[in-house]
């Protein structure tokens, strides 16, 4: 095994063990980030806010500025993943070293601590995805003006990239009295190696609970807050029917935020 993934997987060990510590005889996990520093060191960051949503967003503008000496981290969270149709707790965990090309996420289910036990974990982790590492990844704003202006006519590109990628694709624009009155906006589409893209939002301003959601055959497979990353790259498998796309949460409630996309992977 090689140093990075060596240190990725012992970071990713870390984690698990310090947020299963810290969920014992408690119902939520505080997100923190473990960083691997050039000389051995390591240390660990909480980020507490009022919501859950406010808490991981903090964490992962904290990953954009990162120390320069910072070889390897992970980021971990409390959300939800599903298991044969049943939605469960999940531990996330964002890893990433500075030698690979993207971060990777992984998702361990539980079932939660009841009269100050440890939780019980369900099943091995996970590999969810391969979301854009901290590392390599450009800051937000040129993330977004790099992606605006590609797609002049949308519907066009996503009949060309279906018939190039021999996927199925189908793509459902909000009403346009909807895309008025809703903010904030964002138009995404799929790449040939099946990764979601997103272009800048437009009236950003309620970006702060922006969220993927990724369903496969009908069932929500993950939900990731968006705000700095305007990729991810979820682990596919052939023959599902995926749906994919983003949320915000104003005006009391989650809106859609974007088009919907579904398609079929064949390989």
């Amino acid at each position: 095994m090689e140093a990075g993934q060596l240190h990725s997987q012992q970071l990713l060990n870390k984690a698990l063990d310090h947020a299963f510590y810290s969920l014992q005889g408690s119902d939520s996990l505080i997100p923190f980030i473990i960083c691997l520093k050039q000389h051995g060191e390591i240390t660990l960051e909480r980020y507490a806010a009022e919501t859950l949503e406010e808490s991981v967003f903090q964490a992962k503008l904290a990953l954009r500025h990162l120390p320069s000496d910072v070889v390897a981290y992970a980021l971990a969270y409390d959300g939800y993943l599903s298991n044969n149709g049943i939605k469960h707790n999940a531990v996330l965990v964002e890893v990433a070293h500075k030698d690979a090309p993207t971060a990777v996420e992984y998702g361990q289910l539980y079932t939660p601590s009841h009269h100050g036990e440890k939780p019980v974990e369900i099943g091995n982790v996970q590999t969810l995805g391969f979301p854009s590492s901290a590392f390599t990844a450009p800051p937000p704003q040129e993330a977004a003006s790099g992606s605006v202006g590609r797609k002049s006519d949308k519907r066009l590109y996503f009949a060309i990239l279906a018939s190039l990628i021999g996927i199925t694709l189908s793509i459902f624009l909000s009403p346009s009295e909807e895309r008025a009155t809703v903010t904030p906006y964002a138009e995404i589409w799929v790449s040939e190696d099946y990764t979601i893209n997103r272009t800048a939002l437009k009236n950003g301003e309620n970006a702060g609970t922006l969220t993927w959601v990724i369903q496969a055959n009908g069932v929500t497979q993950l939900e990731r807050l968006a705000e700095n990353e305007t990729q991810y790259r979820h682990r596919i498998r052939p023959g599902n029917q995926y749906t994919v796309y983003l949320k915000a949460f104003f005006d009391g409630k989650y809106h859609t935020v974007s088009n919907i996309i579904h398609f079929s992977p064949k390989f």
